[in-house]
């Protein structure tokens, strides 16, 4: 549902924050995935979070309104059924 929606460059994408931590004098050194447990979100959560602002730094709503987009939300299934759980990446950097 967010998909539309997203903004198109993250803060934290990792092409920025690899050149940022180039900047620094700091090279790649590791990554790992691991999944964010209990982070999986409801509909209505998620919802309520948009409306909330929560969310403001990486959905803006293209061609309707944060409420309409909430509204969209409430109209999925299974309100109360958190959807699947994010995977994260974690990036690791060493000064040579």
């Amino acid at each position: 549902m967010f998909a539309a929606h997203l903004t198109p460059t993250p803060s934290d994408a990792s092409g920025e924050v690899e050149a940022y931590a180039a900047r620094a004098g700091l090279r790649p050194a590791g990554e790992a995935r691991f999944t964010g447990h209990g982070q999986g979100r409801t509909p209505r959560g998620s919802a309520e979070a948009l409306l909330a602002g929560r969310y403001a730094s990486r959905i803006v709503p293209r061609g309707i309104t944060a409420q309409e987009l909430a509204a969209r939300l409430e109209l999925l299934p299974d309100q109360d059924v958190p959807r699947a759980e994010p995977t994260y990446r974690l990036r690791s950097f060493v000064r040579l």
